[in-house]
């Protein structure tokens, strides 16, 4: 590979391997209903934990054969929603054009576990952790690979909004006596957590973009260190220091940016306080060649990446959906990015 190029793992149920299949990474339902707004309650109308699982499950088996056939259709119509479907539809578009392979076989997940609001209307949304044989290196040999769905209204399917690999278990949440979870409602966010959930990709993409170009947010920061917050800034501002060395001077010079994408997430309550949340960024990066050259992909796809297609380029630009799992504390404390995912969305 000439260079670097960014490729983010999707870490989703199948569709992790669909991305360390497709990158240079170091993730057939009813069409969805209209959102009804109406709140679903009374009269049995509340999803329950077990028709969530049931629900999840078969999602998961769809999402599994889809992703082995190549099935564009089923993964950007059917079973995934924005922003999660841009990342699964690259990935298996690009495995189309290069005849790679997603999947090698349908999997299995051992456990599931359904986190459904007590709370509900329309448009609903539920996670669900998926517990399945790891794709790589792990100290357990079991991926927990958290799916956050949303129901649009109460005769559409669950459709797969935001998925990220977890770095362990889920937080035990606050639950009701029917199981269903609490979720800490906006206008009591800030006054129990110190934040509300619609403020942090904003301060993501602060913090990130920031570390990354040598002038950090001021005060105490909003994310604890860690391989999803710090690690990945810090590389990134080495990067961007050494590209044209590193690139052997094929690269002169790296732009790279944050953007925060609107992705709503419920706040699910957890069993002592604080609050679970998942949210989504996008990450641009364009590489500009030495002056006068351009940058050449050959026809397999070696030099940049099989999401590039064959051809010359005066620049090349990669969008990337970044996928985050967040703790926050009670009290306003660093919030704890506890998993994440993603994929590439389109390069050229």
């Amino acid at each position: 590979m000439t260079g670097r190029t960014t490729r983010l793992c999707l870490a989703a149920a199948g569709a992790a391997l669909a991305a360390t299949a497709l990158s240079a990474c170091d993730s057939g339902g009813s069409q969805p209903g209209a959102d009804t707004g109406a709140q679903a309650g009374g009269g049995g109308g509340l999803l329950s934990v077990a028709q969530a699982e049931l629900a999840a499950r078969q999602w998961w088996s769809q999402n599994e054969l889809a992703l082995l056939h190549h099935d564009v259709k089923a993964l950007g119509d059917q079973l995934d929603a924005p922003p999660l479907s841009a990342a699964v539809v690259h990935a298996a578009s690009a495995a189309t054009d290069t005849g790679r392979a997603l999947l090698t076989a349908p999997r299995q997940p051992s456990a599931v576990r359904v986190y459904v609001p007590a709370d509900q209307s329309f448009p609903l949304r539920v996670l669900a952790v998926f517990d399945v044989v790891a794709s790589g290196a792990s100290s357990a040999g079991i991926d927990h690979v958290a799916e956050m769905f949303v129901q649009r209204s109460q005769s559409a399917p669950l459709l797969a909004e935001q998925t990220v690999l977890l770095d362990g278990l889920e937080p035990k949440f606050d639950t009701d006596a029917n199981g269903l979870v609490h979720t800490i409602k906006p206008d009591a966010q800030a006054t129990l957590l110190g934040r509300t959930a619609a403020s942090l990709p904003a301060q993501f993409v602060a913090y990130m973009d920031g570390v990354a170009h040598g002038q950090p947010p001021p005060g105490a920061p909003v994310f604890a260190a860690g391989k999803h917050t710090s690690d990945v800034a810090g590389a990134d501002a080495s990067y961007l220091r050494t590209v044209s060395t590193r690139s052997k001077g094929s690269i002169s010079s790296a732009d790279l940016g944050y953007l925060a994408i609107a992705a709503p997430a419920p706040v699910f309550a957890v069993a002592g306080g604080g609050g679970f949340t998942m949210f989504a960024v996008q990450r641009t990066e364009t590489v500009h060649p030495a002056t006068g050259q351009a940058f050449v992909q050959d026809q397999a796809r070696h030099n940049w990446g099989i999401d590039l297609a064959p051809g010359q380029y005066p620049q090349i630009t990669t969008q990337s959906l970044v996928l985050v799992a967040a703790l926050l504390p009670a009290g306003g404390a660093p919030v704890d990015v506890l998993g994440g995912g993603g994929g590439v969305i389109g390069e050229g």
